[in-house]
This record gives structure tokens, sequence and C-alpha cells, in this order.
């Protein structure tokens, strides 16, 4: 390919120097460069426990801004990449850099695609740009301080324009989905507005929110067989499926962790249509109420300790004293007969709550969680899973995982 930008250096470096550019029209130019390399020097190694922090962040967003790049260039030439060589390319190089007081190196987009559209497609062009850069650090370098920096940029600008175009893919994302043409959107804009490193940070964190939403809210579905095959498929995609009499089949197509293990629990239920939750909390107010009516009708200690002969001569006595008169013991016996009748509206109450929660369940006798997508489970899934057999259990279900 024809170099444009070597032309553009050299020209653009001539005509400002005899124009006088900056001196006549204060053009911004490279100004003065200090040729030769730096004498090699042990790097400050003091300096590391304060800057251990800032060191680890700049190391990942330099190699995560690498592989993109790396990744970029791949899909575009067809070459397979391998992260760990990249990974440990970049920390020789730093090594042997920091001996020469020398930046972090790291991929750069304007530089990369300024290479990839002057025709580099090897590792040879590098070792010639290598060369070029020693040799214009060692002599060529001040012959270059007329350049303006409109040049620099254009050539940057030009290089640019394929990513620039990138803007045309929305479309496409649109069309595949939302979620991801907006996390293009929001990337890209930060790349160009703010600038590559806090661009990149910006769509990583976008991602890893998304991410985290996604799976806090999995798809979960019910399966059901195709007549006269052994498969079972998604009742929501295959019109054909049908459900099992007395069998639920249902699957969960996430992860099982501790951010969705309680929708995980919510979606068994509204699945399968069950609320083995509020049958056994009314059967447990049942059986406390039963409870405290037994204890109730306990006899006392006093009645425990003494004979049943000392027992009637002392209520015969306490009868004496108190002289009911029939009104009053009409009025006990009425309030008696009350609470007896409330405590059996209760009872009555409760029963058919427990009868209304079992009939508005689908007669199920078998669940069945389909695992086969469920990648990883830590503690928290497990202990759900082991609640949800449980508490189906205590309704006559058995689940099977």
């Amino acid at each position: 390919p024809f170099p444009t930008e070597l032309l553009v250096v050299v020209f653009g470096t001539l005509i400002s120097y005899l124009a006088k550019f900056n001196q006549r029209f204060d053009v911004q130019i490279i100004g003065s460069i200090k040729s030769g390399i730096p004498a090699p020097q042990l790097p400050p190694i003091f300096l590391i426990k304060d800057m251990i922090v800032q060191c680890l962040v700049i190391a990942i967003i330099a190699f995560a801004i690498n592989y993109s790049l790396c990744d970029l260039f791949s899909k575009t030439h067809r070459y397979k990449i391998n992260p760990t060589q990249e990974l440990f390319a970049y920390g020789a190089s730093n090594i042997f850099s920091s001996f020469f007081s020398c930046f972090v190196s790291a991929g750069s987009l304007g530089r990369s695609l300024v290479q990839n559209n002057a025709g580099g497609k090897s590792q040879v062009s590098s070792i010639f740009s290598c060369i070029i850069l020693a040799l214009v650090l060692a002599f060529i370098a001040p012959l270059f301080q007329d350049l303006p920096q409109a040049c620099l940029a254009s050539i940057i600008l030009v290089a640019l324009q394929g990513l620039l175009k990138k803007i045309k893919d929305l479309s496409f994302y649109w069309k595949i989905n939302k979620i991801e043409f907006l996390q293009f959107l929001i990337t890209y804009l930060s790349v160009i507005i703010l600038d590559i490193d806090i661009g990149l940070g910006v769509g990583v964190a976008f991602y890893i929110l998304v991410h985290l939403v996604r799976s806090s809210k999995p798809y979960s579905t019910l399966l059901g067989n195709i007549p006269g095959t052994e498969l079972y498929r998604d009742l929501n995609l295959y019109k054909d499926a049908e459900e099992i009499d007395h069998i639920k089949i249902v699957r969960f197509q996430a992860e099982l962790h501790a951010t969705n293990s309680i929708q995980f629990k919510k979606a068994i239920y509204k699945l399968t249509e069950t609320k083995p939750q509020d049958y056994i909390e009314a059967k447990n107010k049942l059986i406390a109420k039963q409870k405290k009516r037994m204890e109730k009708d306990k006899p006392s200690k006093f009645e425990k300790i003494f004979p049943d002969s000392v027992k009637k001569k002392i209520a015969k006595k306490i009868n004496e004293v108190e002289e009911i008169s029939p009104e009053m013991e009409s009025l006990q016996n009425r309030t008696q007969d009350i609470s007896l009748q409330i405590e059996i509206e209760e009872n009555k109450n409760d029963l058919e709550k427990l009868s209304e929660i079992c009939s508005e369940s689908p007669k199920l006798k078998f669940l069945i969680i389909d695992c086969s997508s469920i990648t990883f489970i830590d503690s928290v899934g497990v202990k759900v899973t082991k609640q949800l057999i449980s508490d189906f259990k205590e309704i006559g279900i058995i689940m099977h995982s």
C-alpha cells in the first residue's frame, strides 16, 4: 500500500519548517525532542509499597486494552490468539523497559490501526517499526520538531475511521438484542468522548451489571413430552409438547447461587401452581392452637397432689362460701358455650383454609427439576433445594432433581 502516513509526516515537517508556521501563524508543533536512549538503571524498588494499588490497576487496564485490540484484529484477519502468551509478553516487555525509564507498554488503538492500514500483517513490521523508532530517537528526532500536531492528529483520525464506522453495527445489535445494543452504544460513546481506558472500564462495568441482573432473573419453564417420542421440550416454544398427568417437569436455565436462589424458589411455586408454604403455615397455626387447648385442659398441680375425697370437700366448702345464684350460673354456662362455639368456628375456619389451599393446588404426585442447564450450584442453592424437597413432601408431592 501507498505510504500516505509517511508522506504526511515528511511533507508536513518540510512545509512547516520552510513556511515557519509556528512563528508566523502560531501553529502548534511537536517542539524540541531530546535525542538518544537513556542509560539503563535499576528501577526505584522502594516505591512499590506506595504504588502497589495503582500498579495493579494500570496492569489490569493495560492488559484489558491489549486483549481487546488483539481480539479486534484476530477477527479482522482471522487468526487465533493466546491470552496467556499475550500476558507473558507484556510482563517481559515491561520488566525489560523498566530499566530504561519507559512508560508502561500497552496496545494503542490509533498506532495499531495506522500500522494495520499501512499493510503491517506480521511481527516483522513491528521489528522494522522498532528499528525506525530507535533511529529516530538516536539521530532523527530533532528533525521532527517542526512537525505540526495537526498532521499527527489527521493520521490518527484517518486510522480511526474504521472504528468510527462501527456505529453502523447499531442496527444489527438492535435486531439481535436490545440490551447488547445499549451496551455497545454506551461503550462506543465512552471510548469516543472520554478515552479508551475509561470507555473500556465503563463497558466492562455495564457488562458486569447486566450479567448480575440476568443471573438474578433467569429463565425457567415447564417441559412437556412430544407425543410418540422420549423428548421433553419447552411448552412455550413447542406447541405439540404435552404435560404428563400428575407430573410437572421444571427446567431452570441458569447457575443456582445466592443471588438467584429466591427467584428459583418463586419460579418453582409459580410454575407448579402450588402453595406449600401457605399450607405449612396454616397447619402449624392449627397445631399450635390444639396444643394450647390441650394445655388448658391439663389438671393443675393442685389436682394432681390431693386425693379425690379431699378435692370434693374443698369444692363443697367453696360452693357454700360463694353461693352462686341461678342467674350467675346460667350466665357462666352461656359464656362457656359461646367460648366453645368460638373455638369450634376457629378450628372450622383453619380446616377450611387448609382444604382450600389443597384444592387450589394441582393434583400433583411428582415434581421433577431438570438440572441439565444448571452448570454451578453453591451452598445456598443446595439449602434451597433441600427446603423445596421438604416443603413439597409436607403436602404429599415427591420432588426429584
